[in-house]
């Protein structure tokens, strides 16, 4: 039997819980989602099959047969098997998981002492800071020292200015193979670690990725990710926390979100980028229209204010790690009905870009269609209406007499949804 657990990694026992509550064997295909029915004990009552995070719960009766208890796991296993193998996540997505990093991903380094610090936690420990910038940087060795003396100049004054106003900023160095680590260290070594940190990513994760780890090691009441280019003038940050102010009341507890737009909102707003650029921008706004993101006319905008309560619902479900990252952000803000208010900034194509037009478009449309698809039939849900967080031993505890298995130091809880197979009656529905 294998139990999903919510970031990837799992348990696996021959059997789980005592004969006639939880026993059974199951195998899995990984690559295709699916698994082969499986053999049950004849005393057996209750079968859960997991893949994918889909569950199938086998019921019987109490006075139904060993036999057709058997039939009923055989046939919910091809449900399960019909379904998983259609909304399987692709390996190669999953094999970087979000929430499955390596050891050193979770210190920063403070060059004045040489020593490795702990990131602190955006879901378990309180802000400590007014607002914490994330820079996902790619290969950014030439582009990052643009960005980040425009950054600093702007949040340093704002320091000295005004007394409670605190900062961070965290560059993500995204598995880079150039100097990006070493010119961002440049930066902590002026400023400090209570003002800069560089947290180093050892895989490629992609953008969305990058952002999402920053996101999680955050201190500040207000969390704002910047791209490393510095095509937004970062300035007008101080548009944002306006629209902020209004949004959430200055209030950290609330949910809102204030994001930069290329849209043309005010007359002040300018963008310039390729014809190229413009037409991939539209073609794909319309998609995101059509099968996600409502209202919302410029989702890429890599310039995009959070209150802390938002990062904490937002960051914990996502998926999508690459360039449509922005869309399933957005998708799922509107799924909990934040409010949402586009800012126009000031934008400016800049050379080097990573985006490769007509590859990332592809990937882009993919990932895109994967969000609409995968939210719609339950693969990938909220976990605010779907979500059922339950720590593993108690789970396993309810269902046996034995010690729970033991699990891994950082599985938190199981997500899952059920199959309800009912023995007798009717056809297979969608519970929870």
């Amino acid at each position: 039997m294998r139990i999903e657990v919510d970031h990837g990694t799992s348990v696996d026992g021959s059997s789980i819980g005592a004969p006639g509550h939880w026993q059974g064997a199951v195998s899995e295909r990984r690559h295709l989602g699916t698994l082969n029915p499986p053999m049950i004990a004849r005393n057996a009552t209750k079968v859960a099959i997991v893949t994918n995070g889909i569950e199938a719960i086998a019921a019987d009766p109490p006075n139904a047969a060993a036999e057709d208890l058997e039939a009923a796991i055989v046939a919910a296993s091809g449900i399960v098997t019909m379904i998983a193998t259609t909304i399987a996540v692709d390996v190669r997505d999953r094999a970087k998981d979000p929430d499955v990093e390596c050891h050193s991903e979770l210190f920063y380094e403070d060059p004045a002492t040489g020593e490795n610090r702990r990131f602190p936690s955006l879901h378990d420990d309180e802000p400590t800071l007014k607002l914490s910038v994330i820079v996902p940087a790619f290969n950014e060795e030439k582009r990052l020292p643009i960005m980040l003396d425009e950054c600093m100049e702007y949040l340093e004054k704002r320091a000295r200015d005004e007394r409670d106003f605190t900062y961070e900023v965290i560059v993500v160095s995204d598995g880079s193979r150039d100097r990006t680590v070493a010119v961002a260290m440049k930066y902590v070594e002026k400023y400090g670690t209570e003002k800069m940190r560089v947290l180093d990513l050892i895989q490629n994760r992609g953008k969305g990725g990058a952002v999402r780890h920053g996101m999680l090691r955050s201190r500040g009441e207000f969390l704002l990710f910047a791209d490393a280019d510095g095509a937004t003038k970062f300035a007008d940050y101080t548009k944002l926390e306006r629209s902020m102010e209004q949004l959430s009341s200055k209030d950290w507890k609330r949910d809102a979100l204030a994001i930069g737009s290329r849209a043309h909102l005010e007359e002040e707003s300018k963008a310039q980028r390729t014809i190229f650029r413009t037409i991939l921008m539209h073609g794909f706004h319309l998609l995101v229209w059509t099968f996600a993101v409502k209202k919302i006319r410029d989702t890429q905008c890599g310039f995009k204010l959070v209150t802390r309560s938002a990062a904490r619902k937002l960051f914990r479900v996502m998926h999508i790690e690459r360039w449509a990252f922005d869309v399933e952000l957005l998708f799922i803000a509107q799924s909990y009905k934040m409010p949402i208010e586009e800012v126009a900034v000031n934008w400016t194509e800049i050379e080097g870009s990573k985006l490769t037009p007509f590859w990332s478009w592809l990937q882009m449309g993919r990932d895109l269609m994967l969000i609409w698809f995968r939210y719609a039939i339950g693969a990938w849900q909220l976990e605010k209406h779907h979500l059922n967080p339950i720590s593993l031993p108690a789970l396993l505890n309810q269902h046996s007499d034995h010690d729970a298995a033991p699990i891994m130091r950082n599985a938190r809880r199981i997500n899952y949804a059920i199959v309800s197979v009912p023995v007798r009656f009717g056809p297979f529905r969608l519970v929870g």
